[in-house]
């Protein structure tokens, strides 16, 4: 069964949650119903010299006793009272509406939303002040404990008002609400609904002092910085999903109740979440998901490495254990047991989930505001339940029913056979499929009837030799492929003879460069090409390589353009005489330059086998030697833009590529030996 109850909250930050609680409410309260910030500096005893250490026991004490009033106020309001008082001072958060939802869940009574009103608000404070911050600065700070701590924000607010929000949200010395709740420690009724009152009515105070600062500076309104908007969707279906498998869902609660991943204590966020599901609530699905996706984590990774201490909130002198070291490949200078407890596979789809930043970062995203919690699509809560599903299973100490066996199935097996998307190894491939479609798309370019001879294709002694080059890389793999693919390897290495005639034409055009090029990738699948944790020299070459790939795409998709501009052209005969000696030099270099571009790929491919057995020598001759070759793919995608057209010069380059692309492969043929 799922551990009992237990508190993840150390012992001090208990302590601090208690204070004031059973003091007698002062009122804190101006017109309006807002605070009165010079009542709340005279009642918190805000007598410490600027830049000096504050009281934060004295002053929390005096917090939770304004909170408790606070509290009391906005509880004998209706929600229809709370948005006529107070929408017009939550305008400048460009998100008023979720506040007035989290009014309403709080005074709902339920446990859990205390924990979503805390969550909503501080993601979405921290984006406004980052807007209000960008009045005076010209970058913003990353982390909100900076935020907080700057002097632009004393400026406009104040610095009694700041010294507030630090205390509430942003220092582990003082109650840190933003932490407890965004890396997963407080349970439901942990935090006291009074903070959660409290923060919302320091969101709506703020308004006031922004205005005042706005008509002083004489500024019509604050700028709001676009919301980020994911661009990996589509990648993302590449995640296990649950496809709104009913039986899954029936069966979540009784997940959640059977696996060790989940602490008992913390099951009604969980029970939460699916509701949030249930009832197209996507943004609040999520937001409650991550921070118990990552206190689940947690705790395997405490149990694992042996450090049960780290399951609880630091003290102010260390730090909190999430997702960044719990994902991290050391612990304290030893290995992190947790990919070994959770399998290759599942540490991909959580670093692709939360970590690499090509990938959508979801959780850092969430909970700095940077994303509308309100339009956070289905797509996004399907693959953040998909995966903590897949981790109670895995822990789960029950065997469950036949149907979610049987539901889990496929879901199980694809992420067992995940591979990472967002590593840059994974960008890599992902760039070389894209290129090598694109270059497939050669094969429909239009050429004119009846065009003079030297548009017609010519076969090329050097293009022969390079292929013999290039395609003898992969001769010792073949033993390695499996039965599919065989035959198409096969066919590449056959294709070493000894001059380009026709019948090499057409059985290069029957190969097609996809099928090549996506063979290769398979060998790399069958020998599980690691992304995790390489070494900065490797990166530094997976990065030199996906420059390259970057401009042969670029590279492929000006010439495609430009192919069928100049035809339509010639067919009107639209061309001058200097013009269509052009064309016809284009035309008759493209079979070369397109075997180049694929002979360049299929050097990107055979590079991620030699990866692992790079050393420091020859990867800094290789280093060197991918970067003649940018150079050489920069410099043809110059000469082949519309606006340069210059195929001689093409021609030019490309015998220089081919040569270095022979060095290449000199040098990798060399580490795998």
């Amino acid at each position: 069964m799922a551990q009992p109850c237990l508190s993840c909250l150390s012992p001090r930050v208990q302590h601090l949650l208690s204070l004031g609680q059973c003091a007698v409410g002062q009122d804190g309260l101006g017109p309006h119903g807002l605070l009165d910030w010079d009542r709340v500096q005279s009642l918190c005893h805000y007598h410490s010299p600027p830049g000096s250490r504050l009281d934060y026991c004295s002053i929390i004490s005096s917090l939770g006793s304004i909170a408790c009033h606070v509290h009391d106020f906005l509880m004998s309001q209706s929600v229809q009272t709370f948005e006529e008082n107070y929408y017009k001072w939550l305008v400048w958060t460009n998100t008023p509406q979720v506040f007035i939802d989290s009014f309403h869940l709080l005074i709902s009574g339920d446990p859990v939303g205390v924990g979503i009103c805390i969550l909503k608000s501080t993601a979405i404070l921290e984006r406004a002040l980052g807007d209000v911050y960008l009045l005076l600065g010209t970058e913003c700070p990353f982390l909100l404990r900076d935020l907080l701590a700057s002097a632009h924000l004393s400026t406009i607010f104040g610095s009694t008002t700041m010294d507030m929000l630090r205390v509430l949200l942003g220092t582990p010395q003082g109650l840190n609400l933003r932490n407890l709740l965004w890396h997963g420690f407080a349970a439901p009724q942990e935090i006291p609904r009074k903070y959660a009152s409290l923060l919302l009515l320091v969101v709506a105070s703020l308004g006031p002092l922004l205005d005042e600062f706005m008509q002083k500076m004489s500024l019509n309104s604050l700028a709001h910085r676009a919301c980020f908007v994911s661009n990996c969707l589509d990648e993302m279906h590449s995640f296990p999903s649950l496809r709104d498998d009913p039986c899954i869902l029936e069966h979540f609660v009784e997940l959640t109740e059977t696996s060790n991943f989940v602490l008992d204590s913390m099951s009604p966020y969980w029970r939460a979440a699916l509701l949030a599901y249930e009832q197209r609530r996507f943004g609040d699905c999520v937001i409650l998901c991550l921070p118990q996706l990552e206190m689940g984590l947690r705790k395997v990774y405490t149990r694992v490495n042996e450090c049960p201490e780290r399951l609880l909130t630091a003290e102010s002198d260390v730090l909190y254990t999430t997702f960044d070291e719990i994902l991290a490949e050391k612990v304290n200078n030893s290995t992190n047991l947790l990919a070994d407890e959770l399998g290759e596979p599942m540490m991909d789809i959580l670093l692709d989930l939360l970590t690499y930043q090509e990938g959508p970062r979801l959780r850092d995203h969430v909970s700095h505001g940077e994303v509308d919690l309100e339009k956070i699509p289905m797509e996004i809560a399907q693959q953040v339940l998909a995966v903590v599903v897949l981790l109670m299973h895995q822990f789960t100490v029950k065997i469950p029913c036949e149907k979610i066996q049987e539901s889990m199935c496929d879901m199980i097996i694809q992420a067992n056979h995940y591979q990472s998307l967002f590593h840059p190894i994974g960008r890599l491939k992902r760039q070389i499929t894209e290129c090598t479609n694109s270059l497939d798309e050669w094969r429909s370019i239009p050429v004119p009837d009846g065009t003079p001879a030297e548009c017609k294709t010519r076969g090329s002694e050097e293009m022969v030799q390079g292929r013999l080059k290039l395609m003898v890389l992969h001769s010792h793999e073949e033993s390695d492929v499996c039965a599919n693919h065989r035959a198409t390897v096969s066919k590449c290495i056959a294709m070493q003879i000894p001059k380009w005639n026709e019948e090499a034409d057409r059985e290069m055009d029957r190969l097609h460069c996809s099928h090549m090029c996506l063979s290769c990738l398979h060998l790399g699948m069958l020998r599980k090409v690691r992304s995790r944790h390489r070494s900065r020299g490797e990166m530094e070459q997976v990065t030199a390589l996906r420059n390259i790939v970057k401009q042969c795409h670029r590279v492929s998709s000006q010439v495609l353009e430009s192919a069928k501009q100049r035809y339509q052209q010639w067919l009107k005969k639209e061309l001058r005489s200097r013009r269509r000696k052009t064309y016809s030099t284009m035309v008759d270099s493209l079979p070369r330059l397109h075997f180049t571009l694929k002979m360049t790929l299929c050097m990107a491919v055979a590079f991620l086998h030699t990866l692992e057995n790079s050393n420091t020598t020859r990867s800094e001759k290789l280093i060197k030697t991918l970067k003649m070759v940018l150079q050489c793919a920069e410099n043809l995608a110059h000469h082949t833009s519309p606006a340069k057209n210059q195929w001689h010069d093409v021609r030019c380059v490309m015998l220089h590529m081919n040569t270095t692309l022979h060095d290449v492969v000199h040098i990798t043929r060399s580490q795998e030996l």
